[in-house]
């Protein structure tokens, strides 16, 4: 049931319907923390609700649903691509909120852990681009 609700959530917000994705990405969690607390999926989870909470503008919320997420993969899945995601998202919010060493030093863990499992990816790219941005926001030279 959790793994329907979530897979309805990440549709919802795909589809921009942001209040829906929400509610299912929440009750998939309520399942998920019931029935398999700190599990890699209930990481996926966090970090997919911490992707709604920026679509809302709660930087809080999403920073503290990153930061769970976060902790449970570096627990189990060390080094994975879903843990290079939940950094890339954390950069994205240090960003937003100006604190540029700390995103920077966030998408180079993500880069590093991209580049190593998905040369060419889009992800990577996406990484690379945030990371540019970042780069010149600090005045860093190309």
């Amino acid at each position: 049931m959790a793994s329907t609700l979530a897979d309805l959530g990440r549709i919802s917000y795909k589809r921009d319907k942001l209040d829906n994705a929400e509610r299912y990405y929440k009750q998939a969690l309520s399942i998920q923390a019931k029935q398999a607390p700190d599990s890699l999926e209930l990481a996926l989870t966090l970090n997919n609700l911490g992707a709604v909470a920026i679509g809302h503008g709660r930087l809080d919320e999403a920073e503290a649903l990153f930061r769970q997420a976060l902790a449970i993969q570096e627990k189990l899945g060390p080094g994975s691509l879903d843990l290079a995601g939940t950094l890339n998202n954390l950069g994205r919010v240090a960003q937003v909120r100006r604190k540029l060493d700390d995103a920077d030093a966030l998408l180079l863990r993500a880069l590093a852990i991209r580049e190593k499992l998905a040369p060419g990816s889009l992800d990577l790219a996406y990484t690379l681009e945030n990371l540019g941005v970042v780069a010149k926001d600090l005045g860093k030279p190309d």
